[in-house]
């Protein structure tokens, strides 16, 4: 019986370093697996937040292109309205200077007319007085002709 138990003390002692050995190797597995769970939790996290940080800071360059684009708009609207009033002051104050060269061309063509007329006039009257005087001067000779031959 004494060598019974001592055969199945061995025997217990055996499976209980087997026990042991399985348990500390099954531990170790546990652990590496739930590092290797960890590890790719912690990769696949990081992937997540590398995704996150890329998208905002796609929409963040998105939204100042856009605002760039909007300002550059507004800039060109504000220069093409300039460069509109700069050009519309020109044509006005060209259109008025123009309008004036008419006006001044207009009186200078009348005051020609006007001063044509007047020399015509004055040579008309000269003409008319010259014939008046000839008419005279005639009238005169014929009546001191006469005045010669009555006598």
């Amino acid at each position: 019986k004494e060598r019974f138990e001592r055969s199945q003390m061995s025997r217990q002692k055996m499976i209980d370093a087997a026990v042991e050995q399985l348990a500390k190797r099954s531990n170790a597995d546990n652990a590496l697996l739930d590092r290797q769970v960890q590890e790719q939790k912690d990769k696949d996290d990081q992937k997540f937040n590398d995704k996150l940080a890329k998208q905002e800071r796609e929409y963040e360059e998105t939204v100042a292109s856009r605002n760039a684009q909007i300002q550059k708009k507004k800039l060109e609207a504000a220069r093409q309205k300039e460069e509109d009033d700069r050009l519309a002051e020109k044509w006005r104050r060209e259109n008025e200077e123009a309008i004036q060269r008419e006006k001044e061309k207009v009186l200078r063509a009348k005051e020609a007319t006007v001063a044509c007329k007047m020399t015509q006039k004055m040579d008309g009257d000269a003409v008319r007085r010259k014939r008046e005087e000839d008419r005279q001067r005639e009238i005169e000779q014929t009546r001191f002709l006469q005045s010669i031959d009555i006598s």
